[in-house]
This record gives C-alpha cells, structure tokens and sequence, in this order.
C-alpha cells in the first residue's frame, strides 16, 4: 500500500506542475526497456504516452519510486 501512495502522490504532483485538472483520457504509446540486470522484473523501462493529449516520459525501476522525466 505504500508504494500505491506514493505512486499517486507522485502523480498528483506531475499533474499539478502540468495544470491537469481532470484527466479524461490516456495513452500508453510505447515503453523500452533501457536496462537489464538479467533478474526476472528488475529491468529499467521508459513509459511515454499523453494525458489529455499532452506528452509524458516516466522511468520504471523495480522496487524505485516511478521518475517522471517530462
């Protein structure tokens, strides 16, 4: 549950600083993965897509708190 917290709290906060009032809708477009550690699900993948039509960037590490690059 604590990861759930911060992840929204982490999103609240992107959508803040981008003055998203609602989110209507959402598009996952591609997500790469830039890393490998050769470990079952501890891969480093990049998630792009928009919100409302406006682009986003966020970096997935497993067990690390998600990274919004844009």
């Amino acid at each position: 549950m604590d990861a759930f917290s911060t992840a929204a709290t982490e999103f609240e906060t992107w959508e803040a600083e981008h003055e998203l009032t609602e989110v209507s809708q959402y598009e996952i477009a591609d997500a790469d993965v830039t890393a490998e550690t050769g470990k079952l699900g501890e891969a480093t993948v990049v998630v792009s897509g928009t919100v409302d039509g406006r682009p986003f960037r966020l970096r997935l590490v497993h067990g690390q708190a998600v990274e919004w690059l844009d």
